[in-house]
């Protein structure tokens, strides 16, 4: 049976490797099995190795690693589809390969090529439907995860010449990591804090005025959308859309939006005491 690593998240998205090896060191030093280009990544990050048929993950970074949500502090069992996080924006999971002996037959791999004939038209048909229709396309986590990743660089930069506390890109970055746990509740607690800290902090240098960063924020989330990818018109590059003001602009929304988001999970999932009611 063979395995191999993916990234599922990051700069490095899509990127893949066989594990041939029975121990695999990840980082973006040129002496790794998997060498990785996001800056998020310590230079000799993890080691991926397998002893007796068994996974295990150790971390060798100060920026620390984790597994299943959890910061490990010694080599972690492994199983396939568990995702290692080497930074908040940067994941990788571990995928056992299919052995040919496991291939379906061809009387099914007929079935699923009729099934994929049919489940294109319909995709087609859809698209032609929705292209008419003017019901708005429906905003995915991609789109959250672009706007998330730029905007933690231009906090990182404002917290960095002083023009935002650091308590606001430590809030900004536990929001989005309990998320990925789903602590939906203390991820609320974060993004409500940064709310409030948002409604009071001023700052000129950011958003041009005397305002407060909310009392600056436009009455539509524009910035956020162009920053996501979802609103196509326009660019995060494009001059107009990568000024401060706009990023201050969709850090408001970002952090409204993913507040609300949250505060919803938190009673569907019943982590506030209270399932929330079903209409009907």
């Amino acid at each position: 049976m063979g395995y191999y690593l993916t990234v599922i998240m990051g700069t490095d998205e899509g990127r893949s490797l066989t594990i041939e090896d029975e121990q695999v060191m990840i980082g973006r030093s040129p002496s790794a099995q998997f060498v990785m280009g996001d800056e998020s990544v310590a230079w000799e990050h993890a080691v991926v190795a397998r002893e007796d048929g068994k996974w295990t993950v150790n971390n060798l970074a100060a920026a620390g690693t984790r597994v299943r949500g959890k910061k490990i502090t010694a080599p972690t069992r492994l199983a396939p589809q568990d995702e290692i996080e080497l930074s908040p924006t940067c994941r990788l999971m571990l995928v056992e390969q299919q052995d040919a002996t496991d291939r379906p037959s061809p009387g099914v791999l007929i079935a699923i090529a009729a099934l994929l004939v049919l489940l294109i038209g319909a995709g087609a048909a859809y698209a032609v439907y929705a292209f008419s229709s003017s019901a708005p396309r429906p905003i995915t986590p991609t789109h959250w995860r672009n706007a998330y990743v730029k905007l933690d660089e231009r906090l990182d930069h404002w917290t960095t010449q002083g023009s935002m506390p650091p308590r606001a890109l430590q809030l900004f970055r536990n929001g989005w990591r309990l998320e990925q746990v789903h602590d939906w509740m203390g991820a609320t607690r974060n993004w409500q804090e940064l709310n409030s800290l948002l409604l009071t902090q001023r700052d000129s240098g950011i958003t041009g005025d005397d305002l407060t960063m909310s009392e600056s924020a436009s009455e539509s989330q524009k910035a956020l959308n162009v920053l996501m990818g979802y609103d196509r018109t326009a660019q995060a590059t494009d001059f107009e859309w990568a000024t401060d003001n706009s990023y201050a602009d969709a850090l408001v929304w970002f952090a409204r939006k993913r507040s609300t988001i949250t505060r919803q999970m938190a009673e569907e999932t019943g982590q506030t005491g209270k399932k929330k009611k079903k209409k009907g």
